[in-house]
């Protein structure tokens, strides 16, 4: 189910099964404008979530977040050459999404803003100092929509000796986890585990001396490692 989306049919009231999940899309201003989505299981069972959608897509979705996050790619690369990366995981599950996989996010201006985007219409060639969302996702009609956001911004790649041009990568910003019981890590490879266990690591870091104990105690929980 898809809180994000019922407004739009008009329908109200919607009564939430603890065998169901949450999708939320939030955003706020703060230094510049930030927009984040992510996946709520609204029970305790993994067992029982699992069954509410397909475990395979929400991976592959997972590793389409991944592949953006963690990319790699020269000076001059644009949006739409780096929009295949997310779409190739869930091509291999037989699924895809017909938004884009993200947009220019601006400062106080629009949370979508161009002239950068990651897309299949994303011509403009992505620079360091752009903030990006990197937002992957899947709907099924009639069923449940699931989309995993977050803002990443473009940096200077790792030095490798025999370039040919200057790299750029990915800053993940948001530090917000990532339903651990949504996640089967036998449909993820070691290195995506290993992206997300570095990542928790770093929402556990960033945020615990910040919050209160009974919110530590559940942060530790969630971004504990997937073992």
């Amino acid at each position: 189910m898809d809180g994000e989306q019922h407004p739009r049919t008009g329908v109200t009231g919607l009564a939430w099964r603890i065998d169901q999940f949450l999708r939320a899309h939030i955003g706020w201003p703060y230094r510049w404008i930030l927009s984040v989505g992510l996946v709520i299981g609204l029970s305790g069972s993994a067992t029982s979530l699992a069954e509410s959608f397909n475990a395979r897509t929400f991976a592959s979705l997972q590793t389409a977040a991944i592949a953006i996050a963690s990319a790699v790619f020269p000076e001059g690369t644009t949006g739409a050459q780096l929009d295949p990366l997310a779409r190739f995981a869930l091509w291999q599950a037989g699924v895809d999404f017909d938004h884009g996989t993200g947009h220019g996010v601006g400062s106080y201006l629009s949370v979508h803003e161009g002239p950068a985007r990651l897309s299949k219409l994303g011509t403009v060639a992505l620079k360091r100092g752009m903030i990006l969302s990197n937002e992957p996702g899947y709907y099924k009609t009639g069923a449940y929509g699931i989309r995993i956001e977050n803002l990443v911004l473009v940096t200077e790649g790792p030095t490798v000796p025999s370039a040919e041009k200057p790299l750029n990568a990915f800053e993940t910003l948001t530090l917000v986890p990532i339903d651990r019981r949504l996640v089967d890590k036998t449909m993820l490879t070691p290195a995506e585990a290993n992206w997300l266990d570095d990542y928790h690591g770093r929402v556990e870091t960033a945020l615990g001396p910040v919050v209160d104990p009974q919110t530590r105690d559940w942060l530790a929980n969630a971004t504990r490692r997937l073992g």
